[in-house]
C-alpha cells in the first residue's frame, strides 16, 4: 500500500509499538511514526504534549531496556487528532 511505501522499516520501531501498552500503561501517548532515525509519539491535545515532554527520559531509558535498542534513542512528540 502507498503508506507502506511512505513508512520506514524499522524492527526496533516494530518492537516499540507491540511492547508500548505493557511498558506504558494508561499513557496517552502512542507510538506513531519512525522518521530519520527518531521515534514519534502521537499525542491528541496540546497540553497532553506539554506534560509529555517531561517525561520523555523515562520512555527512552523503558525503550532502551528492548532488546536491539539503540544506543541513542531520539523522540519527538506530535499532536494527531485521531
Amino acid at each position: 500500500s502507498l503508506a507502506d511505501l511512505l513508512t520506514e522499516k524499522d524492527d526496533f520501531f516494530d518492537q516499540v509499538v507491540d511492547n508500548w501498552p505493557r511498558l506504558f500503561p494508561g499513557l496517552p501517548a502512542r507510538p506513531g511514526r519512525v522518521q530519520d532515525g527518531c521515534i514519534y509519539l502521537y499525542v491528541t491535545k496540546a497540553t497532553t504534549s506539554f506534560s509529555l515532554r517531561a517525561k520523555l527520559p523515562f520512555i527512552r531509558r523503558q525503550l532502551q531496556t528492548l532488546p536491539h535498542a539503540p544506543k541513542t534513542i531520539n523522540l519527538r512528540v506530535e499532536i494527531h487528532a485521531s
